[in-house]
């Protein structure tokens, strides 16, 4: 476990390619998965991650974008061991998964259409040049703890 002391913590270094696919690879398993496809229905998306991930393409750093926020327990240490399944959430007419693993919350912004991106998913994106702004934020203000976070409206799946 590890300490967080800023609102904000800057990650550097790592393979753009390596990280998005590894987490859309973690978003498309629950989607073929029996146990979490129930709530993980990804629609067009499903099978578009899946060609993604079989041909080791990420696609560009503002296509289905993958943004993370480290969750801190009350002392503000990380949450390493804080696991949920994938929900699916709107906000400002974008829909977008959320999954908690790693010690962050991690969102899957589901659109292609760059009119509906959410600035915050930009900013705090996995960025082409190996580098991430993670957001941070105590655990109970996170979706996955208690009903949807506490905040935000959750729903089954999405309607594509």
């Amino acid at each position: 476990m590890g300490s967080a002391m800023d609102e904000y913590v800057m990650v550097r270094g790592f393979q753009y390619d390596w990280m998005k696919l590894f987490h859309l690879s973690v978003l498309w398993r629950c989607h073929v998965s029996k146990q979490f496809g129930s709530t993980t229905i990804l629609g067009p998306y499903g099978d578009i991650i899946r060609r993604m991930l079989l041909a080791g393409d990420p696609g560009a750093e503002d296509y289905l974008t993958i943004a993370g926020c480290m969750l801190l327990d009350n002392k503000r240490f990380v949450m390493d061991r804080f696991v949920s399944y994938p929900q699916v959430h709107t906000d400002e007419q974008s829909l977008f998964y959320v999954m908690q693993y790693a010690g962050c919350e991690w969102y899957f912004l589901m659109t292609d259409d760059l009119s509906q991106k959410l600035t915050q998913f930009k900013l705090h994106g996995i960025h082409a040049d190996g580098s991430m702004m993670l957001m941070t934020k105590p655990y109970q203000r996170s979706y996955g703890f208690g009903e949807a976070g506490r905040t935000g409206r959750a729903r089954k799946g999405p309607r594509h």
